[in-house]
Order: C-alpha cells, then structure tokens, then sequence
C-alpha cells in the first residue's frame, strides 16, 4: 500500500485544529487525483489549484501508483493529520462540492480578448459552474433553513466571490456584517488608472430562489448544493438567470470596460435580496459610517442587472417599480372572511375601493410611450374581459395602481382562518403612508365584517425614477445596440418589486440616476422550476456593460 510521503497540511490561518476553507497541502512523494474539495497545493516551485478531476504531480519521481480515490491519504501512524484531513473533506463536502475558488482559464486573457473571445466564455461557463453549484437559497424556505445556516457556507462563499473578483482587478475588497445582519454587504472596485477617472456604480445579489425538484441532485439532502448543467450555449440551474448568471456578466464586462478605459467601478453585492434584502441598508449604512461607500458626488450612473426584457426583440431598461407590504385578515368562518375581504376589493373588477393608493404618480403624459414600447398582454385580459384590446389601461393597473393581492388561507386548530394579502405600494406613494390609508379607511369595515386584521411593521419602498432623456437616454441606447444591435431597447416600468433600489436611492440621496438592465428573457424561467441563461446574453451583456463604464 503505497501513501503521500512528506506531508504538511498548513490551516494558513494559524490556528491549530480548525481547518478553514482553504489551506495548503505539501508532500513529497506520491500523487493526489480527482476529488470535490479545494486545495492550493504546493510542489516544487510551483503553486497550483486544485480542483475537480485536475491531476496534480509532485516534483519526485513519479513510478509510484495513483492513489484511488484518495483525497488525503498520510502516512501512518499520524491522528492529528488524518483528523485534519478528514475535517477538511467534510468542511469540503458541505460547502462547496466541487466549486472552484478560481476557473482554470488566465483572467488576463479575458481581459485581453473582450467578449467575444473564447478564453472569455470558456472563463464565463467555469465561474457560472461555480457558483450555481454552491446552494444560497434564501426565498421558498424557513429562515431557520436558508443557505448562512448551512455550517462554513457563507464563509466559502465570500472567499469564492473574493477571489473571483480580485482575479478580473477587483480591490479594496470589504466584507460588511453587523451583529444585526444575516448576511454581509460586500463591497470592491476596480480602481481607475485614468487621471480623470469616471465612475460607475453597479449591483447584484448572490442569493437564489429555492431550487425545485427538476433542479436537485440525487445528493440534495446531504450537501445542499443545486444541479448545474450546460446544452449547448445554454446554461441550466437555479441562479443562472437570477442573479448570478448576470452578476458574472456584469463583473466581466465592467473589467473590460475599466482595463480599456482607465475608469473607475464600483460594486455592491447582497445575499439577501429574494426575501427583501434584509440586511442590505444595515451593510450601507455601515460603509457610509466608515467612509467606504463610493463618493455619491463622483458616480456618474448606478446600475443594477436583475430583470427581464419586455420580450425576446426589445432589451428593457426599468425606470420604476411597485413596492409591497403584508397583512392579514382573520375570521372564525368561510363567510366573514370573504366579507371582509369584500370590504376592500371589489371582487368583480380586482379594483381597490374608496381611492385606495391614490397617491399614485400621475403618468398621463407616459401613455402614448407605453402603447408603443409597452408589452402587450396575451390575450387582451383573460379574468377582465372589458380590458380586452385597451392595452395602456391593463399596463396602468400592472405598473402603478394600487392592489391588494389575496394569497393563500391557513386554518388553525381551532378553525379559524387567516388570508395573507399584499398590498403593492404604486410610485408616488409609500410604505407607510399607504399602511396608514388601509387602517383608516377599512379598518371599521373589517371588524363590522366579524373580522380582524395585522399589518407587518416593515415593506419595500417603491422606485419612481426618471426615464432618460438627453445624453443618458443616447448613451444608454447606444449600449445596448453594441451589445445586441440587431435590437431597439425600451424603456418601461414594472408593476413587480425590489426593494433594493430605493434603498440605494436613500444611501446615495438621490445624487445620480439608477437604472434596471435585465438581461434575462420571459421565458428563463426566473423563479420558475426551470432557469435558463444563454450565453448569448452573457455575451452581448458584457459589451453592454463595457460600454457603459467607457463612457462614464
């Protein structure tokens, strides 16, 4: 039986019986082969990564036989070593199955070649693999069961993303986390060399929907981490679509951007945003305090890559959505409940009653826009057929009138029942200004109805921005149409919410414009069973954001 000889295993962190995520491995004589952990291995002169299937051989000679299937095998009798080993495939297996902490392919090379290179995509299908295949799911389970839980995954995770940004020419890399956070805000730039640098500002999220059944590996249970595959160009697994397929793309296209240019960008980066980015304004307000947060008087455009396009011809540029806040109605019976329910929704039309949300920005001037750039809605209005044809009168009530959105009903013990309710806050109003509005005007309603109602304490804002006009509106078509020319971009609202942007809005005061560029199609699959990105909009998405940061 033959064994790696000269070992030493370094936990590079200086703390005995810990091994922490990555740690150094040495040896002299013997060969290490395919497994799903991450070494940096040192032999010879030479420093490596090891990583999934990759063969790496010592300096000695080499007429010893492979060791099979051996991750760590010491020479005996050494226990402590052993135990390390065995911690570290353990610590291996539970928070990263064979993730990557850099791809294979010379990130130089990337930079050198542009999007359309094949060292570029080669490096964009590694990195892709990398992250869909490490599980952070935050929306569809329990708090208890989200991905920070998992034990040494959020640590894996931001060393991952560390890396992968520090390997395009990411620095000043900050890992923010508050005793009030779940999870840390991360923060870096890619400084710029230009004398008269611009900056760019740009965001995205690490955290996914929870995978469903077609997207789970036989594994699932065991280590938490999502199936990734690749057909083709087309890339499948949960994250791939939202967000992490178009993180990747932003980072790569905004290095090359910054390495043509001389410009400056910046970069923020959530785990938190499915479920209402948690901890998103406390890791802002904790850069701000320390004079981290990029200068708000020097960004030029913020912008955050998290939608879709209005269909497969236009690319969408979002300049507003819809907030949202929760509540509850409960009542001892079937008949009460849909009473009160009635009370505040007419249940004929879906519209809101007693001028509900009437604080809605005004958005007639927006019309005749809408009619030509907005999506058209199959089939005219299925559950509303007086809609039917009145195309800009079904986009008002998705983009900015109020609604009260009925949920699911749960029934306890004791057989009462509880209807979960989202009401959307439209632009121009807020969250609590609209809670305030509900309780005043059907608070009595509900209660003369036999039932009661809870409101939660917290929402997300909505985001009424400014729909470009001038040089903005030029320069942003304009990147677009390098990136997919045989395309005219548009602009839209969307009557969906993420909370995140008037949360930048606030820590930045306002001080620049902060657009949505989605690069996912309708049909991805986003929050769906099945997510799909091609490379397609990998590629053409990079040239989009390259552009943007040479332009600044």
């Amino acid at each position: 039986e033959h064994h790696l000889t000269g070992v030493t295993l370094d936990t590079k962190d200086g703390k005995p019986g810990t091994i922490p995520f990555e740690a150094q491995l040495t040896w002299t004589n013997g060969t290490i082969n395919g497994a799903d952990a991450n070494l940096c291995v040192e032999y010879g002169t030479s420093f490596s990564q090891h990583s999934d299937g990759v063969q790496l051989n010592p300096v000695a000679p080499p007429e010893l036989p492979q060791l099979q299937p051996a991750l760590l095998q010491p020479v005996q009798p050494q226990p402590a070593l052993r135990a390390q080993a065995e911690e570290l495939q353990k610590t291996a297996r539970s928070a990263t199955s064979a993730v990557s902490l850099l791809a294979k392919t010379d990130p130089s090379e990337v930079l050198a070649q542009g999007p359309e290179g094949a060292a570029t995509k080669k490096f964009f299908s590694e990195n892709l693999a990398s992250l869909v295949k490490m599980g952070t799911f935050t929306q569809g389970v329990e708090e208890p069961d989200r991905w920070y839980h998992i034990e040494g995954r959020l640590d894996a995770a931001v060393q991952m993303l560390k890396n992968l940004s520090t390997s395009l020419g990411g620095r000043s890399f900050e890992v923010v986390k508050t005793e009030t956070m779940n999870t840390p805000v991360i923060y870096f730039m890619i400084p710029g060399k230009a004398s008269d640098a611009k900056e760019v500002l740009f965001y995205n999220h690490f955290d996914t929907m929870y995978p469903s059944k077609f997207q789970k590996p036989d594994d699932w249970e065991e280590n938490k981490n999502p199936k990734f595959g690749i057909e083709g160009d087309r890339f499948k697994g949960r994250g791939v679509t939202d967000d992490k397929g178009p993180l990747l793309t932003v980072l790569m296209g905004a290095a090359m951007g910054a390495s043509t240019s001389g410009n400056c960008v910046h970069f923020l980066w959530e785990m938190e945003e499915e479920v209402g980015s948690l901890s998103f304004v406390a890791g802002l307000a904790e850069l701000k305090r320390t004079g981290k947060l990029p200068d708000q008087n020097k960004v030029s455009i913020g912008i955050i890559s998290d939608t879709l396009w209005k269909d497969s011809k236009h690319p969408t540029v979002i300049y507003s959505l819809k907030g949202s806040f929760s509540l509850s109605i409960a009542a001892d019976s079937g008949e009460k409940l849909a009473n009160a329910f009635h009370t505040f929704v007419d249940g004929k039309t879906g519209k809101v009653r007693d001028g509900y949300g009437d604080c809605a920005v005004d958005v007639s001037d927006e019309l005749d826009d809408w009619d030509r750039d907005g999506p058209t809605p199959s089939d005219g209005c299925v559950w509303h057929p007086e809609l039917k044809d009145i195309k800009t009168e079904i986009l008002q009530r998705m983009w900015v009138a109020p609604t009260l959105e009925p949920h699911k009903i749960t029934a306890d013990s004791d057989g009462k029942l509880t209807l979960q309710v989202t009401s959307r806050v439209p632009p121009g109003c807020t969250v609590g200004g609209l809670q305030d509005e509900f309780s005043r005007k059907f608070g009595d309603k509900i209660r003369d109805a036999g039932a009661t109602f809870n409101i939660a304490a917290n929402g997300a804002e909505p985001f009424n921005g400014a729909k470009p006009s001038g040089s903005l509106d030029t320069r942003v078509k304009e990147a677009w149409k390098a990136g997919f020319p045989e395309y005219d971009p548009v602009y839209n609202r969307i009557g969906g919410t993420i909370g995140t942007v008037e949360m930048l809005v606030k820590a930045f005061d306002n001080k620049f414009p902060i657009l949505l560029f989605g690069l996912s199609l309708p049909l991805d699959g986003y929050h769906g069973d099945i997510e799909v990105f091609d490379y397609s909009r990998a590629r053409g998405g990079m040239k989009v954001f390259k552009y943007m940061v040479e332009t600044a």
